[in-house]
């Protein structure tokens, strides 16, 4: 590409950077029924399990993060930066954070829109495309809801998305290994999806896109050490490598243990995050009468610097939360060694509850600007659209395959499988996200939502391409048959 193109692309980028922000406001300036001055929040960043309490993050950011056992930190991480910049006069310090992360998101949904747009017109070669494709993307309920929920969720949207652009790119024989263990080690910092397991499966999906074995090991040593220290840190302090303090009652919502979760009255009251009385003592002593003591004793002590952190508000970055998330692992794989057909049932059991659970819409109706009585007015349009995301999916492959077909034998499917590998994986620790009947779908499958949609767009231009080029085509072996001169048109 020449400067010239160069600039003029770099122009264009930042032109539709700021027609998606404009959109964007408009959007939420017609159809908000709240105060024009105040921002739509459905859900105060203080007030979710997986962080940490807003005057920890301000007083104590370092300690807070590097004892924090809930969630990975950088999304806390963010929220501490902004606690730096807090003045009491001008809100206290929750709605700070929050109008703060809000800001954040709001510029990252102009970089997404970017991002779905250089994707678009890398995959057609078509400029139309790509700017019909943006502004279809940015007029998404999907976006426009998530945007203002303050959870990782979008951020990590952000980020899955780059992360499989990086890997197409690589594909495509233009990537840089660099960006994507950047991106990749961003996602293992953000989201409790990327556990230290991710690694080997990024580094298949690297084998199979065919990254030569300079790149590959470099790279992946980059990534493998920002996973050992962080994973060493959490099993120096709290005994276990993952970055997530309920992974254990995760593990037994899926598999269906129904005992020891909030099924059970009993376990709920002295147990459960919902009872304004549980302790660990009580806790202990409940346990105590179903599993036997050395599945309840960690064997180890609570780091003195945790204790500091613990308490108040929806903190539950506390001993108990911790101690509890090891009772339930271990009871977990004592139960699956023992019953594992019954295990593999409630994992099927999960998937089948979970999965027409997934595709629901991904905006909170709750949100003035996509509500159904006076939101934005294509609201229902997109609710078929999503609703109909698997048929699309499946129609989209349908295209695909016929591509490959048509190439064969040419066509190297060893990238192509290597490509699908991290969408399947986020997909399937997704869809393992459920604690028993609870299953958070819709919110779990934006994380994915921007690369499904623009495999189906950048499908579904290709598939229109290749009927109005096969119809042309067909025209001119008719004219040709019936003898007329087929002069070509003149650029």
């Amino acid at each position: 590409m020449s400067t010239k193109h160069q600039k003029g692309w770099y122009l264009e980028l930042c032109l539709l950077f700021v027609v998606s922000l404009s959109i964007l406001s408009t959007i939420n300036y017609l159809y908000s029924e709240i105060d024009k001055d105040s921002v739509y929040i459905g859900i105060s960043s203080n007030s979710l399990m997986q962080t940490l309490p807003a005057y920890l993050l301000e007083q104590k950011p370092l300690s807070s993060l590097y004892f924090n056992h809930t969630s990975p930190p950088l999304f806390d991480a963010m929220r501490a930066l902004i606690a730096t910049f807090w003045n009491a006069d001008y809100a206290p310090l929750p709605q700070f954070i929050d109008k703060g992360l809000y800001g954040l998101h709001t510029v990252l949904f102009g970089i997404l829109s970017v991002l779905i747009f250089v994707w678009i017109a890398k995959a057609t070669g078509s400029r139309i495309a790509s700017w019909l494709g943006a502004l279809i993307w940015i007029l998404h309920p999907g976006p426009i809801s998530m945007y203002s929920f303050l959870d990782p969720t979008f951020i990590t949207s952000v980020f899955i998305t780059w992360l499989v652009f990086e890997l197409w790119l690589l594909y495509k024989g233009e990537g840089a290994v660099s960006r994507l263990i950047l991106v990749a080690v961003l996602c293992f910092l953000t989201k409790a999806h990327f556990q230290w397991f991710f690694v080997p499966v990024l580094a298949t999906c690297m084998v199979l896109l065919g990254v030569d074995r300079k790149r590959l090991i470099i790279g992946l040593a980059a990534l493998s050490f920002v996973v050992i220290l962080y994973c060493a840190k959490q099993f120096i302090l709290f005994g276990t490598v993952h970055s997530y303090g309920f992974f254990g009652e995760n593990l037994t919502g899926s598999l269906w243990i129904e005992n020891i979760g909030d099924y059970d009255k009993d376990y709920k009251a002295n147990c459960g995050a919902s009872s304004s009385t549980s302790n660990k003592a009580d806790c202990e002593k409940f346990l105590s009468r179903y599993y036997p003591s050395d599945i309840l004793q960690i064997g180890m002590t609570y780091p003195e610097g945790a204790k500091l952190l613990s308490g108040g508000g929806n903190n539950y970055n506390t001993e108990q939360y911790w101690w509890l998330s090891h009772v339930h692992t271990r009871i977990a794989k004592e139960q699956c060694a023992k019953h594992t057909r019954y295990c593999i049932n409630s994992l099927i059991r999960s998937f089948r509850q979970n999965f027409p659970e997934y595709w629901v819409e991904s905006w909170d109706r709750r949100n003035p600007v996509v509500s159904d009585e006076n939101g934005i007015p294509w609201t229902n349009l997109y609710f078929k659209i999503a609703h109909n995301y698997p048929w699309l999916i499946f129609a989209s492959f349908l295209v695909l395959t016929i591509t490959l077909v048509s190439r064969w034998p040419q066509t190297n499917l060893m990238p192509i499988i290597g490509l699908s590998i991290i969408p399947l994986y986020v997909f399937t620790i997704t869809l393992t996200g459920n604690i028993y009947d609870a299953f958070e779908g819709g919110r779990l499958k934006f994380l994915l939502e921007p690369v499904i949609f623009t495999f189906i767009f950048v499908q579904g231009v290709l598939s229109v391409r290749f009927i109005y080029l096969g119809s042309r085509g067909r025209q001119k072996d008719c004219r040709e048959k019936r003898g007329e001169e087929v002069i070509p048109r003149q650029n």
